[in-house]
């Protein structure tokens, strides 16, 4: 493997250059598993040469993983913009949004979800964490809880969130996407004090 140079995420030609990568491994993904896609394949579809896909990403996998993060925090965004209000509803499509995505993930990527679904789920995890903390502290939420950080209720409200989904999307057929949603509000919006009360 070549060494990886490193390249300014936010010099402009450095975010076309990384789009063309990704477009050429989505187009590839279309025509062979992604098992069979070298790295060679690749570079050859954005018009690129090995030497500078290398300078922006480790190897294919490091690739797909960027693909799925920015193409789910792609989704996030759409259905909830960073400036939209800290409230229930709110929350409520946040989470909508991780069950629909992971379940699409199940039903039309299976190839890829049996050996490479935890590169996806850390995929989904690592963004959902991400946008998470932006919408907090977009709104100054600077203390929510004594002693609570925001990167640590970033972190609970994400993996709660997404455990929730995992577990949903591996055997929930039976509950409804909605009915779930509701449930995983309630516990976020209640916590664990309504579960255990006056212990401590």
């Amino acid at each position: 493997m070549a060494t990886q140079v490193k390249a300014n995420p936010n010099d402009p030609r450095v975010k076309r250059t990384r789009q063309l990568l990704k477009q050429a491994l989505s187009d590839l993904r279309l025509e062979k598993s992604f098992h069979d896609i070298t790295v060679q394949d690749i570079a050859e579809r954005a018009t690129l040469n090995r030497v500078t896909f290398y300078a922006h990403f480790e190897d294919k996998y490091d690739l797909i993983g960027t693909w799925m993060r920015d193409g789910f925090m792609e989704r996030l965004e759409t259905a909830l913009p960073v400036t939209s209000p800290l409230c229930a509803g709110n929350l409520r499509s946040l989470c909508r949004v991780v069950l629909e995505t992971l379940r699409e993930m199940q039903t039309h990527c299976r190839p890829l979800r049996g050996r490479y679904g935890p590169l996806f789920e850390s995929a989904v995890q690592e963004a959902l964490y991400a946008f998470i903390l932006d919408w907090l502290c977009h709104w100054s939420i600077e203390e929510p809880l004594p002693d609570v950080s925001i990167e640590s209720l970033g972190a609970a409200l994400s993996w709660t969130i997404f455990g929730a989904a995992i577990d949903w999307g591996r055997g929930g057929e039976g509950r409804s996407l909605d009915g779930f949603v509701d449930e995983i509000v309630a516990v976020l919006l209640l916590g664990a004090s309504s579960v255990f009360p006056n212990h401590e």
